[in-house]
């Protein structure tokens, strides 16, 4: 599964290929779990006088890896997928991963300071079976891995254990310590190839050093294992360190040789076909790999798979030539005999729908949708669906609801996905990045490592949106894809480096000038817009907020003979179209009462009303207008008519219409 969690699969990760057998009794299955996992528990501190763990120990772990197999091989998606939940459930209420955890790394342990890495055989039974849990729930629950990659004492004896078996995994003096050491260096690598798929868990791996204990390996004569540390490192190594892998594009070919003859020879071993199209994916996901994982026959491989495929190998293959097709979009168009415009067409009719959806969502990106956006910015969208999009990764949902909020308080209209966008079709992302004025681009490292978030900010910068970039996690700094989009867009921090209200009013201060640029006004945004609960007033905001309502209690106040007195007074001139005249003196006090709440509390509204409802469009009734706004005080206005009702002429009886008032930006 994808470290996004936009992945295409959420199953165990192991699969082994389905065979007929008896249909499993799944609440039997589910009580012999819970069963296996309270005796695991009871006797997690009952190490015998020979070993870490009891008979009654052992017993239980054995159970619960049979329980497992059952679950996986299980026909019924459905049932399949409950069963999964509970065993999730079950273990998080029992606390096992932690428990294996501890007892792993103590029986690791054991092995340091012998003359060669060596833990005693009594010991390497219920390490393998303890591991081969964990391995497991690596897979399936994103929780789970993190426990395991938050378990530092764990991570750090785990590659410590690697490095001592560095030289000796190509033991030909003795034999079963070659066995030994394989099991334990696979298992390990296993797990680790697991937890590095979640970008989350990326820090704590790279902090125990596993890219250094893995690197020898990409030279093991297991198979397996090299598969195993190269799509790890894959992950572990980021853009700017692209050179740490030596003969990347030999160690990619060696990779792509080896999974032919996998596939060719139909025989997978321990390696499933779903577990291949997620290592040649995880291989290509950094875009220095992308290049030579296609050159070296990436692409019919997956083809391949995808003819026979079940359908989570089907979700695997497309997921992996989606994330290639970012820089080879035009090998895909051109080379016919690859078939993956025909492959990706047929599987976006499937009857799954993460298939459907992730082939559509292919095809798009393979597409020329340059070009279909630059003829999008030719239609007429309307400005009833115009709005601020965020395109934000889930992960920093806290700060970007506050940013959205603050929007929302300023009328600004805003959108943003509520769900997660790995949901979202191929017609919604485009139509979100179309109807979009400007697109704030929340990045991080989930972000940058996202391929929804990837599609839908590429398309924005090739179709000309005006971008303003969010940074949202300290230590990051873009790289890869983003680098060149970032670019030289305003970039303002929500790292933490200052205070959320003042990079919130920074967002919502940049919006508006973008928007008032557009729509031809001048407008001063200099001021505050959100204020901390928490922090004072500045001295005289007291005085101008007091003043500020009194006007507006004062203007609700107004009797129409007083509101057409202001108007005379302040705003109507001879040479003033007749047609703004008309519209003005439909206003009532409440109406103006209103405009003048509205010019401070969403400025972009106000000058767009004025515009497109009152007919003000020269710059001297703007003016006089918003300063005529802008003064109005507690005064009582005198409602003798007579000396300004002579400029113009004027009927005894007049009809008052209300404006309605459209806030939009």
């Amino acid at each position: 599964m994808s470290a996004l969690g936009e992945g295409p699969s959420d199953t165990i990760h192991a699969d082994s290929e389905i065979t007929n057998h008896e249909p499993v009794d799944c609440s039997k299955t589910i009580d012999s779990v819970k069963t296996s996992l309270k005796v695991i528990k009871e006797n997690q501190n009952k190490g015998t006088k020979d070993g870490f763990v009891t008979k009654q120990f052992q017993d239980a772990a054995l159970l619960l890896n049979e329980c497992i197999s059952l679950i996986t091989k299980t026909e019924s998606s459905s049932e399949k997928s409950n069963m999964l939940r509970q065993l999730i459930q079950h273990s998080e209420e029992y606390q096992t991963v932690e428990i294996y955890c501890k007892i792993c790394a103590d029986i690791l342990e054991t092995g340091e300071g012998f003359g060669y890495p060596r833990i005693n055989t009594e010991y390497i039974k219920p390490l393998l079976t303890m591991f081969e849990f964990l391995v497991h729930c690596s897979s399936v629950s994103e929780k789970l891995s993190g426990v395991i990659s938050r378990d530092k004492s764990f991570l750090i004896k785990a590659t410590k254990e690697l490095e001592d078996w560095k030289d000796y995994h190509r033991c030909e003096n003795d034999r079963k310590l070659k066995e030994e050491g394989e099991n334990i260096v696979e298992m390990i690598c296993r797990l680790l190839h697991n937890i590095s798929m979640y970008v989350g868990n990326v820090p704590n791996i790279r902090g125990a050093n596993c890219i250094g204990a893995m690197k020898p390996f990409l030279e093991s004569e297991n198979n397996i294992i090299r598969l195993l540390c190269l799509a790890t490192l894959a992950d572990l190594v980021e853009e700017s360190e692209s050179g740490t892998l030596e003969s990347k594009s030999d160690s990619i070919k060696d990779l792509m040789s080896i999974i032919s003859n996998v596939i060719e020879g139909g025989s997978y071993g321990d390696c499933s076909l779903k577990e291949i199209a997620r290592i040649i994916q995880q291989v290509g996901k950094n875009d220095s790999n992308k290049r030579f994982v296609v050159q070296h026959g990436a692409i019919p491989l997956l083809v391949k798979i995808t003819e026979d495929g079940n359908i989570e190998e089907q979700r695997e293959v497309v997921y992996a030539i989606w994330g290639l097709s970012f820089d080879n979009k035009t090998k895909m168009i051109n080379n016919k005999e690859w078939k993956v415009i025909s492959t990706l067409e047929r599987l976006s009719n499937s009857s799954d729908k993460k298939v459907k959806l992730l082939s559509m969502k292919a095809l798009w990106t393979i597409s020329d949708y340059q070009n279909r956006g630059i003829e999008q910015k030719d239609k007429e969208t309307g400005g009833v669906n115009r709005h601020i999009l965020i395109s934000h990764n889930w992960g920093n949902q806290p700060v970007i609801k506050q940013i959205y909020d603050g929007l929302k308080k300023n009328c600004i209209n805003v959108w943003m996905h509520v769900h997660n966008i790995q949901g979202a079709t191929v017609e919604a992302m485009s139509d979100d990045v179309d109807q979009a004025d400007i697109v704030l681009v929340c990045h991080s490292y989930k972000y940058m490592n996202s391929y929804n978030c990837r599609a839908e900010t590429e398309y924005a910068h090739q179709t000309g949106k005006k971008i303003l970039i969010l940074k949202m996690e300290s230590g990051y700094e873009a790289d890869g894809w983003l680098e060149p989009i970032i670019g030289n867009n305003l970039q303002i921090d929500f790292s933490g480096k200052d205070p959320l209200e003042k990079t919130v009013n920074e967002v919502i201060g940049a919006i508006q000038q973008e928007l008032n640029r557009k729509n031809g006004a001048v407008v001063d945004v200099s001021k505050p817009i959100i204020q901390s609960d928490h922090e004072p007033a500045l001295p005289g905001m007291a005085d101008e907020n007091a003043n500020r309502t009194n006007g507006i209690d004062s203007a609700m106040n107004w009797t129409l003979p007083q509101v057409e007195k202001w108007l005379y007074d302040k705003i109507l001139r001879k040479d003033m179209f007749l047609s703004t005249q008309r519209q003005l003196k439909t206003l009532r006090g409440k109406d103006i009462a209103f405009l003048k709440l509205l010019v401070h509390e969403c400025p972009t509204s106000f000058y767009q009303t004025i515009r497109e409802q009152l007919g003000m469009k020269d710059i001297q009734s703007m003016s006089d207008f918003r300063f005529a706004i802008e003064n109005i005080d507690t005064t009582v206005i005198d409602t003798d008519l007579h000396s300004s009702s002579k400029q113009f002429t004027s009927t005894s009886t007049r009809t008052v219409e209300t404006t309605k008032v459209r806030l939009t930006v």
